[in-house]
């Protein structure tokens, strides 16, 4: 578990919690400010959880705990009055908590507040471009930024569906594995491609998935995602999010599966790290009816572009309807999931028919997609609004900080390149 903790206001002193296997590890005043700081005119307290990555269910009281615990008796903070908890998955039970400060939660939908910006600070978007001018070529092709694939359960067999379907020719896609320190797949461990040999559902191993990954792996042309990476002067978290390829703007639609087809259940930890029991695991998604979006959601919502997913139980799509937005798969040959029972390469079968029907029939529906994209639009800008409003009212010193500097503080605890002011990439001029 990485913790890193600096301040972040004269009066604010954050937090941010990496979300790992040992949740036992109270914070013990290490501190990472880049500068200098002032401990003794703190009055505000704020511990973020791996808002950036939501882990369900894991239990992070006793953390909460024996930090506060500590902060009590070391009196680090001497002036300090208020604690504000921010997480969207993992738990604390504030009834458990000392009663030295005045503690209060929230759960931010952080990627959704992320998407601020995105329009004023993309990179390579033309925002002069209608999406209906799409469909005046002749033919219609979905764009899907799959980028990395290790673990990833549903990317390499869905895109493994349309090399077997003989319609790669509907993609523009980009394979690479920027982000990845290791090759495609780590050998030693099992987990990571065991379930992408489940979602294929071939007699494959390990080697054949290497050679499938080797034929399909491609970069876009228009794609400056690697190269702007490898030259390591921007943080990849920034640029996931304000980055376009040029092949966004001439996209009939942007397929979008999120990170997680469904949270694993980590049974095999039991071996690999004692200690953990039944109730430290991570829990799926669909147990706790919750599904969190990230940047491939919200670029083609704020961007105006129609979008498919692929979820188990359709939780994705149901999690944004649930917000209010549209969803797209009602325009394609298989609207709804029937059986929730069905195995992983099901649903990538299914996946790989909405995605080609869509753009078989996006022209007959061409109507009532440039209306769902035009709420969509609307209503980003009223939830995101709504969001910023919960926060500041979940907690009150936020209101007095600029919103670049929240986002900022919340990227990544353990990279050491964030800082609290704007620079060149958040300001929207990428750094090559």
């Amino acid at each position: 578990m990485t913790i890193s903790s600096c301040q972040f206001t004269d009066t604010i002193w954050s937090i941010n919690v990496e979300c790992g296997h040992d949740r036992n590890v109270p914070f013990n005043g290490n501190v990472n400010s880049i500068g200098r700081y002032k401990t003794q005119n703190i009055e505000h307290l704020i511990i973020s959880f791996m808002l950036y990555e939501p882990q369900v269910g894991w239990d992070y009281t006793t953390f909460t705990k024996q930090t506060l615990e500590y902060l009590h008796t070391s009196q680090m903070f001497p002036n300090l009055k208020h604690v504000y908890l921010l997480h969207e998955g993992t738990r604390v039970n504030i009834n458990e908590l000392p009663d030295h400060y005045m503690v209060f939660g929230h759960n931010p939908r952080y990627f959704l507040l992320r998407s601020e910006g995105t329009e004023e600070r993309s990179h390579g978007l033309d925002t002069t471009r209608d999406w209906s001018k799409s469909l005046d070529k002749e033919d219609q092709k979905a764009l899907w930024l799959i980028g990395d694939i290790t673990g990833r359960v549903h990317k390499l067999p869905l895109l493994y569906q349309f090399f077997k379907e003989n319609t790669l020719d509907r993609l523009d896609y980009s394979l690479t594995n920027s982000l990845n320190p290791y090759g495609a797949f780590k050998d030693s461990i099992s987990q990571d491609y065991q379930p992408i040999l489940n979602g294929i559902d071939e007699d494959l191993n390990l080697e054949d998935l290497k050679k499938i990954y080797s034929q399909l792996e491609r970069t876009l042309p228009g794609d400056s995602f690697s190269e702007v990476i490898k030259s390591g002067k921007v943080n990849s978290f920034d640029v996931a999010n304000y980055l376009f390829p040029d092949e966004w703007n001439n996209a009939s639609l942007i397929v979008m599966p999120e990170t997680w087809f469904d949270n694993p259940n980590p049974a095999h930890w039991s071996d690999d790290f004692k200690g953990i029991t039944e109730d430290m695991e991570v829990r799926p998604f669909w147990e706790h009816d919750i599904y969190s979006t990230t940047e491939k959601t919200w670029k083609p919502i704020a961007t105006k572009k129609p979008f498919m997913g692929i979820s188990k139980f359709d939780l994705q799509e149901k999690t944004l309807e649930g917000l209010g937005f549209k969803t797209f798969r009602k325009y394609t040959s298989e609207p709804d999931l029937i059986n929730k029972d069905i195995s992983i390469s099901e649903y990538i079968s299914i996946a790989h028919k909405r995605i080609t029907s869509f753009l078989d029939h996006a022209k007959s529906y061409r109507q009532g997609i440039i209306e769902d994209i035009e709420f969509n639009y609307r209503h980003w800008q009223y939830v995101l609004d709504q969001e910023w409003q919960l926060l500041y009212r979940s907690c009150p010193p936020l209101k007095h900080v600029p919103k670049h500097k929240i986002l900022r503080l919340w990227v990544m605890p353990c990279d050491p390149n964030i800082h609290l002011s704007p620079d060149e990439n958040y300001s929207g001029k990428i750094v090559k």
